[in-house]
């Protein structure tokens, strides 16, 4: 629908759900006439149709993953066609890394594991000890390695913001272009 801003005067196509808006809001005035209702809104083809959508449900097991000379026990989680799988220390199965404004799942799963599948993980856990990972270790909350790749980051970017920054050395060159052609004053 084509609109007119009435305090600046710009004309603007925008979807009519908007366009209403804005008109109801007095914030603008139609251009042309308004298309009925529901009309001008984009629909799905009836391929996608909202009500063959089948939500899929995590499938979780315990199993042995591995070959002839390493296996290892792991959870294991199936969502659709794809596969995770955890092999750490069962009592971090379902720790959390929490931050300011979010967090996640030690797991890597996106979700907390079930009780039962975690009960049978911990019950194989301690009985076999041979298919424990030795790569699946995993400490929680260990941010001794984020602080020291934080500092490592800082200072790799106050070196590089140092030894080269361009808006920097533009700016420079541009005031002792203005300076030489007497546009600006020279400090000295």
């Amino acid at each position: 629908m084509k609109i007119k801003n009435l305090f600046t005067g710009v004309v603007s196509s925008e979807r009519a759900d908007i366009a209403r808006a804005l008109i109801r809001q007095g914030l603008c005035e139609a251009l042309e006439p308004d298309a009925p209702e529901g009309e001008g809104v984009s629909k799905l083809p009836p391929k996608f149709n909202a009500a063959t959508f089948v939500k899929l449900d995590p499938q979780w097991e315990v199993a042995v993953l591995g070959d002839h000379d390493q296996k290892v026990l792991a959870i294991r989680m199936t969502l659709g066609s794809a596969v995770y799988s955890y092999s750490g220390q069962p009592k971090h199965a379902n720790a959390k890394i929490e931050w300011d404004g979010g967090g996640r799942f030690v797991n890597g799963f996106g979700r907390a594991i079930p009780e039962s599948i975690l009960k049978l993980y911990t019950e194989q856990w301690n009985s076999n000890p041979n298919l424990r990972d030795p790569y699946g270790e995993v400490t929680p909350g260990g941010h001794a390695g984020n602080e020291i790749m934080k500092s490592m980051l800082d200072a790799a970017n106050r070196t590089s913001l140092v030894s080269y920054n361009p808006v920097s050395k533009a700016v420079g060159a541009a005031v002792g272009l203005a300076q030489s052609l007497g546009i600006l004053p020279r400090l000295d």
